[in-house]
């Protein structure tokens, strides 16, 4: 019984090497962490610019009208509204202007020549928005462009105006460029971009470790290639290899008068050949024994069993 109980636990170290071998390369193959980005704060900033033209022909909108497009040459002046927020409330600066560049085409390409701010505000935001109220005199801008054509005697000279927000605040920055189009071809003004909108997430990242078996990976990583090296080293060291057999006849020898004994199972096998007796196996005291029997000679050779550890 004690045989078959060492030789099963020899099988179970066998068989727990082999699974804490395969949760050991499990554990490496999976991630021990991953990054998980958390929203801490969504800080939304938006610029709004209404407007309203006044005419210096009021048969068909009247005196005054907010329209998308602006019949051109019968536009006088624009009246702006800008409004701009930000959520939540921060404290900062801003800036409004407008800037007129006055150009000539060369080809494709526009060459600068002056630059003017035609008007500027400047102040802080209050609870974290500010409203400017600001008026583009297209006449007067118009007059300015025939008084620099004459002067620099150049024709074809041509003018844009854009309006730009500018607020500063703590790190960050929010600039609006919004353009007066004088279309030429169509005969219309028109103001681009007049809502802007930009939202800045602040996130933070957030390290999580992973688990294998209810236990961190990185716990396992440790602690089955220990056990796999414990495992590996009890295998060898317990493990019995399997008796070699030799062919023999099962019996025990009567009537003998003399015993020889020979030093291995060659010497045995030889003896047998020349005799021409089998060669037969029996026990005593836990001691495997091989006999060839010649008349009253026995020839054997004794296998001491390997003791366990």
């Amino acid at each position: 019984m004690l045989r078959i109980k060492d030789k099963r636990m020899q099988y179970a170290f066998i068989g727990l090497f082999l699974i804490f071998l395969t949760l050991s390369i499990a554990s490496y193959m999976k991630p021990a962490s991953f990054e998980r980005r958390v929203l801490v704060e969504s800080v939304v900033e938006e610029g709004v610019l209404t407007h309203t033209a006044h005419f210096t022909n009021s048969t068909i909108y009247g005196s005054y009208a907010s329209l998308e497009y602006y019949p051109t040459k019968v536009t006088d002046y624009i009246l702006g509204e800008y409004k701009y927020r930000i959520i939540p409330k921060e404290e900062g600066n801003y800036t409004l202007e407008g800037i007129t560049s006055y150009y000539v085409t060369k080809g494709k390409e526009k060459i600068y020549l002056l630059n003017e701010t035609t008007f500027r505000y400047t102040g802080n935001l209050t609870n974290g928005r500010f409203m400017q109220d600001f008026k583009v005199n297209l006449t007067k801008i118009n007059g300015r462009e025939a008084e620099i054509s004459k002067a620099l005697n150049l024709p074809r000279l041509s003018y844009e105006l854009t309006v730009i927000a500018r607020v500063k605040r703590g790190n960050g920055t929010f600039t609006q460029e919004m353009p007066v189009v004088n279309d030429a071809a169509s005969g219309l003004t028109y103001i681009e971009n007049t809502e802007e909108k930009k939202v800045n997430n602040k996130v933070k990242t957030i390290n999580e470790n992973l688990e294998f078996l209810g236990m961190p990976v990185s716990r396992a990583r440790i602690l089955f290639p220990v056990l796999t090296l414990i495992f590996g080293i009890l295998t060898p060291v317990t493990w019995e290899p399997r008796k070699k057999k030799w062919k023999a006849i099962e019996g025990r020898p009567t009537g003998i008068g003399q015993r020889v004994i020979v030093e291995d199972m060659k010497s045995l096998k030889k003896v047998s050949s020349i005799v021409g007796s089998p060669i037969i196996h029996y026990e005593t005291d836990g001691i495997d024994i091989y006999g060839v029997i010649d008349g009253n000679v026995l020839y054997e050779y004794w296998e001491l069993r390997k003791s366990g550890p």
